[in-house]
């Protein structure tokens, strides 16, 4: 019975140790130290750290706050888009402004060395901007947001900069970065139509 639980368990440990420690921080040792299982067992679930790594975005992004963009309980349109960096923020500080997004760090880390994590990370950003893009098309046919506003284009760009917000606010360790992100996106480029 307990052996079901082993894959589950490496995946939680192997993202756990990718997110604090990062993919070239993290051995299979370390992987399964904090998985409480034999090492040995590692291979009989994963062919390798790299199958473990896609596994762990994949569970990331199940993971992630995206449910709220589609929460008419949240607001308006903007309100839920607002709502998501909310959460993506608050869980960033929680960690003490060490654990960015994974997606991003996995990007700075492995991407030029891993053609199978860097595919995998395009589809998940390429997901995340249809979202945003999604709730963008929403705002704009209420009349939220401009309404010659390039939605797709704008989703791209806000995902951009939120990344290099949590980059440079983990670099600074403070908020600062975050709450520009939050001034440009959310009073300029997303300010109500007239």
């Amino acid at each position: 019975m307990a052996q079901r639980n082993i894959p589950e368990r490496l995946l939680t440990a192997g993202l756990d140790r990718f997110h604090g420690h990062g993919y070239h921080g993290t051995a299979v040792q370390d992987i399964t130290t904090t998985a409480g299982v034999p090492k040995g067992s590692f291979y009989n679930h994963y062919a390798s750290k790299e199958a473990l790594a896609v596994s762990a975005i994949h569970q990331y992004i199940a993971d992630s706050p995206v449910q709220v963009l589609f929460d008419p309980g949240a607001g308006t349109a903007v309100a839920r888009l607002r709502a998501h960096f909310d959460e993506l923020r608050r869980r960033f500080e929680d960690s003490g402004m060490t654990r960015g997004c994974l997606l991003g760090n996995l990007s700075n880390e492995v991407a030029d060395h891993s053609e199978t994590i860097r595919t995998t990370l395009e589809t998940a950003f390429t997901a995340w901007v249809t979202l945003i893009t999604q709730v963008l098309d929403a705002a704009r046919n209420d009349g939220e947001i401009a309404a010659d506003l390039d939605t797709a284009d704008t989703a791209s760009f806000l995902l951009n900069a939120w990344e290099g917000a949590l980059l440079r606010a983990r670099a600074s360790k403070s908020g600062d970065p975050i709450d520009a992100f939050y001034a440009l996106a959310f009073t300029v480029i997303l300010k109500p139509s007239s």
